[in-house]
């Protein structure tokens, strides 16, 4: 029987719950009705000039909201934000936003398109996991690790820009993202994770640099390389066989 959810903070556990797998699935409670932006509504423009601090799950699960213009005194987004919000296509991250929080877009289905200001340092886990109508995104400079499962299931995703920050790529990172045919490894990243590649069934060309300490065996998934290239700039670039999710594991 899915888990009946009745307030935000119960609904923010329940969708951890399922990422989680401790339950199948959970039904939102009626009270939401007593909340006019769990309605009809398509637009939310904050006007604060004060407010720093998108709490968790502040606007979670507004499925018709399309789009939402936020203030520029803003300097967090926290957890579970924007959550389930299917409907949003667009969002400009503001200037002052230094973090944004676990899951904060997890499964916004429709959103193409999210701009994030160089005034970012921190993603954290999950943030873009299930946005499949994602095509492109920036990672700003400055942001220095990409957390587990930040980018996982974005089927759509065919540009990925990393920062030369960039020390650490996580588990699951890039995983599940089909339509991804080629990716740059930032030079100064030391470590990248099990699994952080996997599932990427379409990708062909991946560029590591030369001074990477530590690659995970599985960090591919079920495919292997099929040859490597030094290149002039101190980066080694590998060509994966087409349909890789046929081949054998490293």
């Amino acid at each position: 029987m899915p888990r009946v959810v009745q307030n935000k903070t119960q609904l923010a556990m329940a969708i951890r719950d399922k990422l989680l797998g401790i339950i199948e699935d959970y039904v939102i409670g009626d009270f939401g009705a007593v909340d006019p932006l769990y309605t009809d509504v398509k637009c939310v423009k904050m006007v604060s000039s004060w407010l720093k601090d998108l709490m968790p799950v502040s606007l979670v699960y507004k499925k018709d909201l399309e789009e939402i213009l936020l203030p520029n005194s803003i300097e967090t987004i926290g957890a579970f934000c924007f959550s389930g919000c299917y409907s949003l296509k667009r969002i400009e991250i503001p200037s002052k936003v230094t973090r944004l929080g676990d899951y904060a877009f997890y499964g916004c289905a429709e959103l193409e398109e999210i701009i994030l200001p160089d005034s970012i340092k921190e993603i954290s886990y999950g943030c873009f996991s299930g946005c499949k109508s994602l095509k492109s995104i920036r990672i700003p400079e400055g942001v220095v690790q990409l957390e587990r499962s930040i980018l996982r299931d974005c089927y759509s995703l065919t540009e990925v820009a990393l920062p030369e920050s960039l020390l650490s790529i996580y588990t699951e990172c890039f995983c599940g993202c089909t339509m991804l045919k080629s990716i740059v490894i930032p030079k100064n990243v030391k470590y990248i994770d099990s699994n952080a590649l996997d599932k990427c069934y379409s990708l062909v060309d991946v560029t590591f640099p030369d001074g990477l300490d530590f690659i995970e065996k599985f960090c591919y998934g079920e495919y292997r390389p099929l040859s490597y290239e030094r290149l002039d700039d101190g980066m080694v670039k590998v060509t994966l066989p087409e349909g890789n999710e046929l081949n054998y594991y490293v």
